[in-house]
């Protein structure tokens, strides 16, 4: 992620039709002593996080709610266009703009990945935004992954940011949770 503040490498970990992910916070971390992976479990309906903290393995948990990915921010009065598609580490990804009179979002997804936040978060057309047409998230319901975004605060420039997908591997992990 490209930011003013600095930029960050977020690192996740997605699992062909899971209903959970993870989250790598290494990069976020690097100046403390404090290692931290955090799961988001969708059917459990949970967070974890998972800490090296001073030598000791701690764990904590926290509920989910589901308004916790609900927008604060009306949507209704953005308008959605979809833009020109373009290749981006060799997937095609179709182009959309999201914009109002505070922000303009531009996102590229692809389709041709097995992995998708989807999965955890659900793609449910009944709450899509007015103006935003539903057959693009029929499209990318089951393996969508969003490959970039740019985001633009048209009053406070120091809150925009760029996020790239640098790499899509498939690696096997597990978490060790002995003490």
């Amino acid at each position: 992620m490209i930011q003013k503040g600095g930029d960050v490498d977020l690192t996740y970990f997605l699992k062909e039709s899971a209903k959970y992910f993870g989250f790598d916070t290494a990069d976020m971390t690097k100046s403390t002593d404090t290692k931290m992976f955090m799961v988001i479990d969708g059917n459990q309906g949970v967070t974890s996080m998972f800490m090296e903290m001073m030598g000791k393995k701690v764990v904590q948990k926290t509920k989910l709610k589901a308004s916790g990915f609900d927008s604060d921010n009306d949507s209704s009065d953005y308008t959605y266009t979809k833009v020109d598609s373009k290749t981006i580490m060799g997937y095609e990804c179709e182009g959309f703009v999201s914009e109002n009179n505070k922000t303009k979002i531009t996102f590229y997804i692809t389709d041709d990945v097995p992995v998708s936040f989807n999965q955890v978060f659900g793609a449910n057309s009944k709450s899509i935004p007015k103006g935003f047409n539903s057959d693009w998230i029929k499209k990318y319901a089951e393996n969508g992954l969003m490959m970039e975004m740019v985001y633009i605060d048209k009053k406070k420039s120091k809150n925009n940011m760029i996020m790239n997908c640098i790499g899509l591997d498939k690696i096997d992990f597990s978490i060790d949770t002995s003490l």
